[in-house]
């Protein structure tokens, strides 16, 4: 290497710090790289080497120069891309009206590899629909891929692996509501810390259970019915007023048809009344304003109004349809006309449930009992829960044991939307899981298996992916 150094003025380096940027092109094709020296493949004179700038520059005008509107290179790269786009459309309209096979977990990009399409394909309808996955490897909802799939701009028919026919999936809606029996409202009840909201609970059932909690602030989400004068029965969600609760107050939202939303008349609205407004009106909840501590000397309830309407909360004496009562849970002031703005909110939803067959229930609190061993509170959404039935629950199962209402007496079934507990886990389950009865103990097993199954699955391909 030397003596070819010597000659073309030391362009070329040792191997050890040889870079591709001390070659010019044209040099490079006609050299051949051993281990130990360089070998010239063409016997003729190569004229010397420019200057590392100058090569460079040439280098990024040939290959990175761009191209110019209306030139040769442009109309035929515009040519080569209507080509490809109608080749594209041809095979998704011959596919039009075809099934699909779909498995339990399915990313964006392995949606768009069953649909025989481009990736960028699938999330311009996630997009448009107004879902944005973080990436193309994240598992999109069962519903939300069905949707995807049977789009204008795919239209093919989805279906299920013969698989997934082993999971246990929660009872489509009723086509017919209006023949089944109605079912009590299910109210949660949430607002700034101190701003009285187990007061308002405590004056509702009774019960002083504000004494029994540290410092007045309630620990963890609970749920009791109200049976009113009238006969009729509202079923009430107790939520944690920390902000360090934020997320258990959003589950609580998500099992609710009403929101009472407590602001206290002396204090106002503070950050966490807004932060559980934002709850209430992304889970799209009928809302009720209750205006609490009116009783008290300082009390200002015009203001807290001109507040909320100041937040874009439209209430009704401001031309909006959001209800507002002003209330004193200490006192019981106005406490009938809560109730009674409840009923007339429930009764404009129309809210009925089927009472026969499996039940179908979400997990709203779960705890150890040292006698009972985990136990759980449930709202049975629709079905008969009853002793001795086999249910999957999220990444567990079991067998009903025992049920218990809300005051800890014994039962021998559930009402719908009426909150119990009932013990017979295998494990823990997560609050917000849904709790699915089966018919028999080997169906509860074959589900149960299929879905450790599928969950060790997914969490290995996100590990690879990752």
């Amino acid at each position: 290497t030397g003596g070819i150094n010597a000659e073309y003025g030391g362009a070329f380096k040792p191997r050890s710090s040889l870079s591709m940027w001390s070659i010019t092109p044209h040099i490079f094709k006609r050299t051949v790289f051993l281990p130990k020296k360089i070998i010239q493949k063409k016997s003729r004179a190569i004229s010397p080497l420019p200057s590392f700038r100058s090569t460079r520059i040439r280098f990024y005008a040939k290959h990175y120069s761009p191209i110019k509107p209306g030139s040769k290179i442009a109309k035929a790269r515009q040519a080569r891309d209507n080509i490809a786009s109608s080749k594209r459309e041809s095979r998704i309209e011959k596919r039009r009206g075809t099934p699909v096979e779909l498995p339990d977990f399915v990313s964006s990009k392995r949606l768009a590899s069953l649909l025989e399409v481009r990736t960028v394909d699938v999330l311009k309808v996630l997009i448009r629909m107004g879902e944005v996955p973080k990436s193309s490897e994240e598992y999109l909802d069962k519903d939300l891929v069905d949707i995807v799939v049977s789009s204008d701009e795919f239209g093919r028919i989805p279906v299920r692996s013969a698989r997934s026919q082993l999971d246990r999936y929660p009872r489509p809606p009723p086509e017919d509501p209006s023949k089944l029996p109605p079912r009590p409202p299910i109210v949660c009840v949430m607002g700034h810390i101190d701003h009285g909201k187990t007061t308002l609970l405590d004056a509702l059932r009774n019960s002083n259970r504000a004494a029994k909690e540290a410092g007045g602030i309630t620990q963890r989400l609970g749920a009791f019915p109200v049976k009113l004068s009238s006969g009729e029965v509202i079923t009430f969600l107790d939520t944690p007023g920390h902000e360090a609760f934020t997320k258990m107050r959003a589950r609580g939202a998500e099992v609710t048809d009403i929101a009472v939303l407590v602001v206290a008349a002396d204090d106002g609205t503070q950050e966490q009344t807004m932060e559980a407004l934002d709850t209430i009106l992304n889970a799209k909840l009928d809302l009720i304003i209750a205006i609490n501590k009116i009783d008290k000397k300082n009390a200002n309830p015009e203001k807290v109004k001109i507040q909320l309407n100041s937040q874009g909360v439209e209430i009704e004496e401001y031309g909006g349809q959001i209800p507002v009562v002003e209330i004193s849970a200490k006192m019981g002031t106005n406490l009938a006309e809560l109730q009674d703005l409840i009923i007339t909110q429930a009764g404009l939803l129309d809210l009925r449930a089927d009472p026969e067959g499996l039940a179908d229930a979400t997990v709203i609190e779960v705890h150890t009992d040292r006698f009972k061993g985990i136990v759980a509170t449930v709202l049975v959404k629709c079905g008969t829960l009853k002793i001795g039935d086999y249910f999957v629950c999220g990444q567990t199962y079991g067998q009903v044991k025992k049920i218990f209402d809300w005051k800890g007496l014994p039962m021998k079934s559930s009402s719908i939307g009426i909150p119990i507990e009932l013990s017979g886990f295998a494990t823990s389950p997560a609050v917000g899981d849904m709790l699915l009865c089966v018919e028999s103990e080997s169906k509860m097993k074959a589900v149960f298996n299929y879905r450790t199954e599928a969950f060790n699955r997914r969490e290995k391909e996100t590990f690879l992916n990752n």
